[in-house]
């Protein structure tokens, strides 16, 4: 689709934010870790000198452990709100040259922003009322594994709501509309959301090319699913 359209120019730019955005999360975490390494060796002393260095590089390699679960689990949202208006801009030329120029549209870049704000925003809050209790039933050995698939399927679905929006937007439909729409298509949204959230875990690459392939799928797949609807 990128090449039918001729949109790889639109790739080169949210790829190279998306790696910068997500370079210094990383780059900012690793100085947080190493900040309250440094901290807990300063203040806490043992008789014994390999103990204080074995707890402090405990506390700072669990503190890396710990902000990087919560950067997977922002991450995603993240990333798309901060590309939304070069995002937005792909969905829109694929829709219009799939479904031609839609009536009384308008998408701006404020406009964007912030919408992709307000969808991604009530996805994470929607995301830790269901996680969080399973993440807690999943601290018992016998349910983990399905705990951690229903999480992993959960987080692939409002993902997914992120990604799908940017075509929806652009056909008009408020935010309301564009969660109820998700809400109908939830499988959809989730196998949206699972490929980018694979993508999302390989290096580099990944952190490159997942937004807007995810996008690009996202947008694909609403108006296969619109013209469905269309066709009843």
């Amino acid at each position: 689709m990128l090449t039918k359209h001729r949109l790889w120019h639109y790739q080169l730019l949210p790829a190279f934010v998306s790696l910068i955005i997500t370079s210094l999360m990383v780059a900012l975490m690793l100085w947080c870790a190493n900040l309250l390494r440094g901290w807990v060796d300063q203040r806490w002393e043992f008789q014994h000198e390999g103990l204080d260095d074995f707890l402090a590089l405990a506390v700072g390699a669990g503190a890396f452990v710990f902000m990087v679960l919560i950067f997977l689990f922002l991450h995603k949202h993240i990333v798309l709100v901060a590309l939304s208006p070069f995002l937005g801009r792909i969905a829109e030329v694929i829709t219009r040259a799939e479904c031609g120029p839609q009536p009384d549209t308008v998408m701006n870049q404020w406009q964007s922003l912030r919408r992709s704000g307000v969808i991604n925003t009530r996805s994470v809050f929607v995301e830790l009322l269901c996680t969080i209790p399973l993440g807690l039933v999943g601290l018992l050995p016998f349910l983990s594994p399905f705990t951690s698939v229903a999480i992993l399927f959960i987080s692939a679905r409002y993902a997914g709501n992120g990604l799908m929006d940017f075509p929806l937007e652009y056909r008009g439909l408020s935010v309301r509309q564009s969660v109820e729409w998700s809400r109908q298509h939830k499988a959809t949204s989730m196998g949206v959301g699972l490929g980018y959230q694979l993508l999302l875990m390989i290096p580099l690459l990944g952190w490159m090319f997942a937004p807007t392939f995810g996008t690009v799928a996202g947008t694909i797949r609403s108006i296969e699913e619109m013209r469905k609807f269309e066709a009843r």
